[in-house]
């Protein structure tokens, strides 16, 4: 999967739990190690950053519009983002 700065997808806000359009602002990769059976090994980890555009909560505007939220997956490039 090809990540892209400006991407755009559809998130839930973490605030009022909404489904909003987001757009990806930065992403970082990263490992972490793993033992398996003695055995030392790495994974790989990405953090995406969204910011979700204005929305409402109800009548009111919502505290997490305009605010960064991350998310963070494992070394499964073909996972959902």
């Amino acid at each position: 999967m090809i990540i892209k700065k400006g991407q755009r997808k559809r998130i839930k806000c973490e605030i009022c739990k909404n489904v909003k359009n987001a757009t990806l602002i930065h992403a970082k990769k990263s490992f972490a190690k793993t033992w398996s059976n003695g055995i030392a090994g790495e994974v790989d980890t990405f953090v995406l950053h969204y910011r979700i555009g204005k929305h409402q909560h109800g009548t009111r505007s919502c505290k997490g519009s305009d605010k960064v939220q991350k998310r963070e997956h494992d070394g499964l490039l073909n996972s959902e983002f």
